[in-house]
């Protein structure tokens, strides 16, 4: 949009844009826009605007405001818990992922490349480095499996087995510090909500 034209006018010109074009990514687009020329969004009564148009610009508005959203909040609470868990891990030479990659290792059976992938989310270059360095530490040795090469299998040295036992008591003790703070019904409540909008993710299809 031009710079040049009056804000006013420009206004005019967005909403009548959204009438016209019905894309998503588009509308976004010009949503922003509108945005950028108000700091706070609010409908004027032309006759050009529909009620649909109306109800699409209010609950965009809405979404721009991030600390309204539910991923803003869960990503925030993550990274306070994710930096606390770090600096008290710090404390016995490892990590807060380190420490939670541990705590997940089966004992007797080892667990599977895999599967530490998909609990830490961590892209396979990222995560080869990672088990790389745990190797060179002396945490973590790997084993093939008998007759498939491919599946390699993760175990816990007895220095490993160590670190776990300290990042465990890292976790019980901040849990036990949320326990204190939480009714039985909340802390029931918290989990029940937060598996719910995992599944919501999970199956979300825009």
């Amino acid at each position: 949009m031009c710079k040049y034209v009056n804000p006013q006018f420009r206004l005019v010109l967005v909403v009548c844009a959204i009438k016209n074009y019905t894309k998503k990514s588009l509308l976004k687009q010009l949503i922003l826009n509108l945005l950028c020329l108000h700091n706070k969004l609010k409908l004027f009564t032309f006759e050009t605007i529909t009620d649909d148009t109306k109800k699409i610009l209010t609950k965009e508005a809405k979404l721009m405001k991030h600390q309204e959203t539910i991923d803003y909040h869960l990503k925030i609470t993550w990274q306070n818990i994710a930096n606390k868990y770090n600096q008290l891990a710090g404390e016995f030479g490892i990590t807060q992922s380190i420490g939670y990659l541990l705590i997940n290792i089966d004992d007797v059976n080892g667990t599977t490349v895999s599967e530490v992938a998909a609990l830490l989310g961590l892209k396979s270059t990222s995560l080869s480095r990672m088990l790389n360095n745990l190797e060179q530490d002396g945490l973590i040795y790997r084993e093939s499996h008998l007759t498939d090469k491919r599946s390699v299998k993760l175990y816990l040295t007895d220095l490993g087995k160590e670190k776990r036992h300290l990042a465990r008591v890292v976790v019980r003790k901040f849990n036990d510090h949320l326990d204190a703070h939480l009714s039985e019904t909340e802390r029931a409540q918290l989990i029940e909500k937060l598996m719910l909008i995992n599944e919501l993710t999970t199956n979300y299809k825009p």
